[in-house]
């Protein structure tokens, strides 16, 4: 019934706008899980004894499957890349939008770099960081879900439209080649790294 709806929106302006708002409301509930995670979690992992629990084993945790392994807290990227496609279809009648495409791609860089900045400051500074401590245990949290999400889809976006130095290089054939393969080694990957999922892990699959 939503996607059914996404395809009936007919201006590109409004999908972008909804494509916004779904960005907002995304990183808001997630905000709130994050917030709610000490009454939610232990509740749920006491009424159901072969969830793993945080404090016990984080990487098995009931709490990490949920928040990253679970296609749930997923759901807004699948959704969020339905409105890039609605938008893109849109506005390849406007002139308007082709003309911002390459600023939705550097955009799109911008986002990922900082990121993974902010991401690499709350895995290995964090204990060095006197102001915003909590922003980035929330960054920490966002990396199992959406945090990404927002750069990768301008990006999406904007090659699709873009003729540039970056669009020709995705284009070259050996990056076209890495692109086809990929996906065979996201497959085959958790076979060198010897990592088993627990018995209550398999549980919840």
């Amino acid at each position: 019934v939503l996607f059914w709806r996404i395809a009936r929106i007919t201006s590109a302006k409004n999908c972008l706008i909804a494509l916004l708002v779904l960005c907002a409301a995304s990183y808001a509930i997630l905000y709130l899980t994050w917030r709610t995670a000490g009454v939610w979690e232990p509740a749920i992992t006491a009424a159901n004894p072969s969830f793993i629990k945080l404090s016990a084993d984080v990487n098995n945790s009931f709490y990490r499957w949920m928040l990253y392994i679970s296609p749930y807290f997923h759901l807004p990227e699948f959704v969020g890349g339905v409105f890039v496609c609605q938008l893109y279809l849109l506005a390849k009648r406007d002139d308007a939008f082709a003309r911002w495409a390459g600023a939705a791609v550097w955009f799109g860089i911008a986002w990922l770099c900082a990121a993974t900045v902010l991401l690499y400051v709350s895995w290995y500074l964090l204990s060095h960081v006197m102001v915003a401590r909590r922003f980035f245990v929330f960054v920490n949290f966002l990396h199992m879900n959406f945090l990404m999400a927002p750069g990768c889809l301008a990006l999406i976006f904007g090659l699709a439209f873009s003729r540039g130095r970056i669009a020709k290089f995705l284009a070259s054939p050996p990056a076209v080649y890495l692109g086809l393969i990929s996906y065979s080694i996201y497959l085959a990957h958790p076979i060198p790294s010897g990592r088993r999922p627990t018995a209550g892990l398999n549980r919840l699959h």
